[in-house]
């Protein structure tokens, strides 16, 4: 038997060097301050055969939205489960906090809308809907059931990270929030447990009407309404900070308050 890679494993390979490239560049000039033939020079590729793999820049959007999330998703099989749904929930917010602030652009890419005239392929929106399935479990197993929840629970992550990501690459200013905000969302509504079955032995989950099923099609609620965003929630873009806003910051690491401030 011959060890020489087959077709379509020597495609997989160089779709592979050509998705790398691309965060590479995006992560050092912005998801749009890069250009196909740039692309082609970091891969050694004429446009002629990169166009084989991806046509157009949108495309290619496509299949690093795609890998993004299965980034995302093969995070959360690797994280282990406590048995406790209030830490397990804490443990997929830390998750989704270092995944979001290790590459801003990713971040951008898959919950910020970042990019004009993009609109990921049902077949990447399904893995972005499986993240939000993912979601809605580990949060229906910590007591919180309800479809308002979940759009509450996902804005606060998005948040987070939002914030973390444009004012504080780096630190931990915002990700050193995450267990604040798991118990203060959860509150007295989480023990630990999940909540009790039905009295059929139905799955609570369903009985208290998450809106999220196996075999749901969620990617309109994904999406959002229309063109407003592909992630787990839409997001119209990083925060700025206005000098002109009320009141003061208060950085809850150091303890001090210090005057908001534009970035």
């Amino acid at each position: 038997m011959s060890d020489r890679p087959t077709r379509a494993e020597r495609h997989a390979a160089t779709l592979r060097r050509i998705v790398d490239a691309a965060w590479r560049l995006s992560a050092e000039r912005g998801l749009g301050g890069w250009t196909m033939r740039d692309l082609g020079g970091a891969v050694g590729m004429r446009a002629p055969s990169l166009y084989g793999y991806a046509s157009s820049k949108n495309d290619l959007f496509d299949l690093m939205f795609a890998d993004g999330n299965r980034a995302l998703l093969d995070r959360a099989d690797d994280l282990p489960r406590t048995g406790d749904p209030v830490a397990d929930l804490r443990g997929a917010a830390h998750l989704f906090l270092s995944f979001a602030a290790e590459s801003p652009a990713r971040f951008q890419l898959l919950f910020q809308h970042a990019v004009p005239g993009f609109s990921p392929s049902p077949e990447s929106m399904a893995l972005a809907a499986e993240v939000l399935d993912r979601t809605a479990r580990t949060l229906a197993d910590a007591g919180r059931t309800e479809a308002a929840e979940l759009d509450l629970w996902t804005a606060v992550l998005t948040g987070l990270a939002s914030q973390q990501v444009a004012n504080d690459p780096g630190g931990r200013r915002w990700a050193g929030l995450v267990d604040e905000a798991v118990g203060r969302f959860v509150g007295a509504g989480g023990r630990g447990a999940p909540p009790s079955a039905g009295e059929d032995g139905d799955d609570p989950r369903q009985a208290a009407g998450v809106v999220v099923q196996p075999g749901d099609d969620v990617r309109a609620r994904v999406r959002g309404d229309g063109d407003q965003g592909h992630g787990v929630v839409p997001h119209p873009g990083p925060p700025v900070l206005d000098e002109s806003a009320e009141g003061p910051l208060v950085d809850p690491a150091e303890g001090r308050v210090e005057p908001v401030r534009r970035r």
